[in-house]
């Protein structure tokens, strides 16, 4: 490397050590948990970055970050993640291994103002909306709309919220999330014709939508489990009482990739029983339909 290449290494170097903001996550866990603790930031595209405990003492997690940021305190052990925000400070939490979103966290100014604002909305998404508006370039902004508000709200609501963010906003991971998941809304909105997608069943047979639906008359796709009484009645509700209407059923825990199937995201499915109605050009009637609702949209 010349001097000149040096130079202008050592002056990217400081230009990102002073942009760059530290900060430090002290963890207090049961002691039986040990250290494999991991810190998953999202300051990149989609790809976390991951930190690990520093030092033989204590569980300390440093690092540097532009500005707030989005990250998930995991531990093998658990299953949910403990999800908050690191900035460039001192930040301590009091793990609860059995269930780490309500585990304690001091120090960060970020992480105090998302609890009081859930706290404040007891569960209102109107309110949250309202914080959103009203502080469109807050870090936070774009995973209240995407973690809480998104899930229940119609494509014009969430797509509205999202065009609102601006500044520190937009360079947040869940800004991101929220731009791929109104693409996917987008896609699945009713009357567009339902995405081809494909999924892996245990025995590695890979099968397409396509190759399934049954073209010139209705077809519903159940996305259920063997183990969801639910599922199993509405099935035998669909092929009872609805012989004109053809059932797609999947079964998640029959499934390669179980609640990981990329299809389940594709499609914004986080629960079951999950019912979606086609009809006869397997364009879409209604998504996330409930089977009382069936009867009535098939007699208009």
């Amino acid at each position: 490397m010349t001097r000149k290449a040096a130079v202008f290494a050592l002056l990217l170097l400081t230009a990102y050590a002073a942009a760059a903001q530290l900060f430090r996550v002290s963890v207090n866990a049961p002691a039986q948990m040990g250290r494999d603790f991991s810190l998953l930031v999202y300051d990149g595209d989609m790809t976390p970055r991951i930190l690990k405990p520093k030092g033989k003492k204590g569980l300390v997690i440093t690092g540097a970050v532009k500005g707030a940021v989005y990250a998930e305190l995991r531990h093998p052990k658990v299953a949910m993640p403990l999800p908050f925000f690191i900035e460039n400070t001192d930040i301590s939490i009091s793990y609860k291994s059995d269930n780490p979103e309500t585990s304690p966290i001091t120090g960060s100014r970020i992480n105090s103002e998302l609890r009081y604002q859930l706290e404040l909305s007891e569960g209102d998404n109107s309110s949250l909306a309202e914080y959103v508006r009203k502080n469109p370039a807050s870090p936070i902004a774009p995973y209240i709309v995407d973690r809480y508000i998104s899930p229940s709200a119609d494509y014009e609501t969430v797509s509205a919220l999202y065009k609102l963010l601006e500044g520190e906003a937009v360079k947040a991971y869940h800004y991101r999330q929220l731009g791929q998941r109104l693409k996917n809304l987008e896609a699945l909105a009713d009357g567009k014709r339902m995405p081809d997608f494909a999924f892996t069943d245990l025995k590695g047979n890979t099968l397409h939508l396509d190759s399934i639906l049954v073209d010139g008359c209705h077809n519903i796709i159940v996305v259920g489990a063997t183990y969801c009484r639910q599922c199993k009645n509405i099935e035998k509700e669909l092929y009872n009482s609805f012989p004109l209407v053809h059932p797609v059923v999947i079964d998640i825990d029959q499934l390669k990739e179980g609640w990981d199937a990329p299809f389940l995201k594709q499609l914004e499915i986080d629960h079951i029983p999950y019912l979606i109605l086609l009809d006869n050009k397997r364009r879409i009637v209604e998504r996330d339909l409930r089977i009382w609702q069936l009867q009535r949209i098939l007699q208009n």
